[in-house]
């Protein structure tokens, strides 16, 4: 297996476990699992995708259609996070206030996130921020939020550190229940430099 975690995933996971409102918040990991290397999925590297002959993965392309690059073929692409029951329920109010705006621009650097209400008997809830969809996913997600990231924008030998750091502090900003504007605000200049991408 030659898949990676990067700067960027480090410091948000990192990030997330100890400072954005989760008390019970513990990495369950970055790095595919054995699971993972079977089936596929944005945790696994584009190499190692291929090796397994699960590229080309749904987790590459840009589900819009829009032109991507991707240089570190060694780099995973997604968290997850186990959490309690009530910081998954508030996980899922700060995740699903973005995904409802489609202005806000802290979406274009999250595939999706997967999260669970809380409520008994309902499955948990993938969150596309590329397509707009929301769906259903498995039970595993009722005890562990899952995100994945955009390839491109976090790959900093394509964008360069500072746009891949922006990509990251997005996520942080996300699922630190930030407000949009507050981030903007924060944000306004590294922001502008991306406004063409």
């Amino acid at each position: 297996m030659t898949t990676e975690t990067t700067r960027q995933l480090r410091y948000a996971a990192r990030q997330w476990e100890d400072a954005a409102g989760y008390p019970s918040a513990v990495l369950s990991g970055i790095a595919p699992a054995g699971a993972h290397l079977a089936r596929g999925g944005p945790h696994v590297s584009i190499e190692d995708l291929r090796r397994h002959g699960r590229y080309p993965d749904p987790s590459t392309p840009d589900p819009l259609g829009r032109p991507t690059t991707v240089v570190n073929l060694r780099a995973g692409a997604a968290i997850d996070m186990s959490v309690s029951r009530a910081d998954m329920v508030k996980a899922h109010g700060r995740v699903y206030r973005v995904w409802l705006d489609p202005t806000d621009p802290r979406r274009r650097y999250v595939n999706a996130i997967n999260v669970w209400d809380g409520v008994p008997g309902n499955l948990p809830d993938r969150f596309d921020f590329q397509t707009g969809e929301r769906t259903k996913t498995d039970r595993s997600h009722e005890w562990h939020c899952h995100a994945d990231f955009v390839r491109s924008r976090w790959d900093e030998q394509a964008v360069g550190r500072a746009a891949a750091d922006l990509a990251a502090r997005a996520f942080v900003s996300l699922i630190s229940g930030e407000s949009r504007q507050d981030w903007i605000d924060r944000e306004g200049p590294a922001l502008a430099g991306e406004d063409g991408r």
